[in-house]
């Protein structure tokens, strides 16, 4: 049997943090955890498949959770970063791997808005914030040619060019 429990013991002063928290916690049972038990008995190609119920939890998550790390102007909740900590623990309880992309996904838009620049925000934060762009998912390449995705493994290398640029 599968159990969903919070191992929390952070419990936020802000009242709207504490409501996140709750609502991650509740939505971790009921649907984080039985999804995710669904995918891992799928076969990997079955689940990146359009209308696996992958794309459902991210769909729903995209409702629930969407603003949770969003700048303020673009919906954001304001809460800081130990409140959006406690609030992604609580959503691992259900599903560890459902709850990192739910994290994964909306870094690179903050990125883009972080980087300050009028363009970046119009053309990448604004669209995914405001949910115009449902269909978009961050997400981030780490390789290393002889280390695949072992990062901790993976080395930078400076080449000098035969120019002597």
């Amino acid at each position: 049997m599968w159990v969903s429990r919070s191992s929390s013991s952070i419990r936020p002063s802000c009242p709207l943090a504490r409501h996140w928290q709750s609502r991650a916690r509740t939505f971790a049972r009921e649907y984080a955890l039985p999804i995710g038990h669904q995918l891992d008995l799928m076969p990997a190609k079955d689940v990146i498949v359009l209308g696996s119920p992958y794309f459902g939890f991210m769909s729903k998550t995209r409702e629930d959770f969407l603003h949770l790390s969003a700048p303020q102007d673009l919906g954001g909740f304001g809460l800081t970063c130990i409140e959006e900590y406690v609030v992604l623990e609580e959503l691992a309880t259900g599903d560890a791997a459902l709850a990192t992309r739910l994290f994964i996904t909306p870094l690179v838009f903050l990125y883009a808005y972080n980087l300050g620049s009028p363009e970046l925000i119009e053309e990448l934060a604004a669209p995914f914030y405001r949910g115009q762009r449902p269909d978009w998912l961050g997400c981030f390449a780490i390789t290393d040619a002889n280390h695949g995705s072992d990062v901790i493994a993976a080395h930078t290398r400076i080449f000098p060019r035969t120019n002597g640029s």
